[in-house]
């Protein structure tokens, strides 16, 4: 069987969407005739959520990796006052292109040896962070193996990041792009979630299309052996969720929004209920709404949270003004668990798309809070009168199965493997 090696920061114990593009891929590739062997790191002192019970989905006898990664934002003296004045300057100086950096000597020694233990054919980096595409790159330059780089998230162009650029001097700014167009530009084969990523990628870094494979993420319908896809019965509250930590500020027109319906008593606060499934944005979220709707319930492991989305009526999804390439796993799973998604995301994005795609949910703009409030109100109204249904297009959902993106990714493994093997021939 061929082998990959799989490069993945963010693999399990570590929890979170991050994780999951990643575990899928080792958890299905084997049955595309891939063998993937997996490097990851060896945390310490990394603030991140833990899920141990994603193990579980690794085939036994994959082989995991592990090199060491120290994390000097959490050492001591590195908060605080002291932090800002000793650790950010060293930062933004020297740790380029992100504080992740500081695995990439540790990764690239640990993976050449991998690569000569295990004799890879083809290596697999995906991004975030943005330095482990300077890994890919390495390897390549010393193996001559062939090289996808897969892109969950954008790197100089990415909009949701576009404060952190502006912090930046133009110095550093105009590093980072050039290691952006030569590691993307030196890999054999990039991958990426959607086509308005691609289209974007392909102009910011001058990348012929025909380079760039779409493999979105996806659901596992394995995770939802014990889901109940019966709609929650009348009576009692409309219950509404947010599963997962809040990375934006686009919830507060959806909490202002929410406030104002209470307020002016249009709904009836002993009749619905919002609950947020997280470890962070508590304070920010009781600080604009503190109202009883809102509960509060702690991060749960990822099979538990799937399960329990049965028991909602709504499921919320929120994605900032600009980040119209942004699509994250969440709302895949969303799809499968047939519920009505609560969407406020940009209409013009490619989040939106698949959500009419699919005539899965309710989108509204962030900066509308009149929008947002006559959407939750229908809802509300609908459910008061036992009229609210879901009514998602099945066929278009299936073509999200992580198991038909493995394959997918596999597809590209062996188109590489191919065009590497004529290379030789014709030489």
């Amino acid at each position: 069987m061929k082998k990959v090696l799989i490069i993945a920061f963010y693999f399990p114990p570590l929890g979170g969407g991050g994780v999951q593009r990643p575990l899928k891929f080792v958890k299905y590739l084997r049955e595309f005739g891939w063998e993937p062997v997996v490097l990851t790191i060896k945390p310490f002192r990394l603030n991140y959520a833990r899920d141990h019970s994603l193990l579980k989905e690794i085939p036994k006898d994959i082989k995991i990796y592990k090199a060491p990664y120290f994390n000097i934002s959490r050492f001591p003296l590195m908060g605080g006052t002291t932090g800002k004045y000793l650790y950010k300057p060293f930062e933004k100086r020297y740790l380029l292109p992100d504080k992740e950096i500081v695995w990439n000597r540790f990764a690239i020694s640990k993976a050449m040896e991998i690569i000569k233990e295990e004799n890879i054919d083809v290596i697999f980096t995906t991004m975030p962070p943005n330095s482990i595409n300077l890994i890919g790159e390495k390897l390549k330059r010393l193996t001559n193996l062939p090289w996808v780089c897969d892109i969950r998230d954008e790197w100089t162009s990415d909009q949701k990041r576009k404060k952190h650029f502006d912090s930046m001097n133009r110095e550093r700014v105009q590093k980072e792009k050039e290691m952006e167009l030569r590691s993307l530009g030196f890999a054999d084969k990039l991958t990426i979630i959607s086509d308005l990523a691609k289209n974007r990628i392909s102009n910011f870094n001058n990348i012929p299309l025909n380079k760039i494979n779409i493999i979105s993420n996806g659901y596992d319908s394995k995770d939802f052996q014990n889901y109940t896809y019966q709609y929650p019965s009348k009576g009692g509250k409309l219950k509404i969720v947010h599963p997962g930590n809040l990375s934006t500020r686009e919830f507060d027109s959806f909490l202002i929004a929410l406030k104002n319906l209470e307020q002016t008593k249009i709904i009836d606060p002993n009749k619905i209920e919002i609950v947020f499934i997280t470890s962070s944005g508590k304070k920010r979220i009781t600080k604009i709404n503190n109202s009883s709707i809102i509960k509060f319930l702690p991060y749960q492991d990822h099979k538990k949270l799937l399960t329990d989305l049965s028991n909602y009526h709504l499921l919320l999804l929120n994605i900032g003004k600009n980040e119209q390439t942004i699509v994250t796993g969440k709302i895949f799973e969303y799809l499968y668990a047939r519920r009505i998604i609560f969407a406020i995301i940009p209409k013009d994005g490619v989040a939106a798309n698949i959500i009419r795609e699919c005539n899965a949910g309710i989108i509204s703009s962030s900066e509308n809070i009149p929008e947002i409030e006559k959407n939750l109100l229908d809802v509300y109204r609908l459910w008061e009168n036992n009229k609210l249904n879901y009514a998602g297009v099945d066929e278009n959902i299936k073509q999200y199965d992580r198991r038909f993106l493995t394959e997918k990714l596999a597809d590209t493994f062996n188109s590489l493997m191919e065009s590497d093997r004529d290379k030789r021939v014709t030489k």
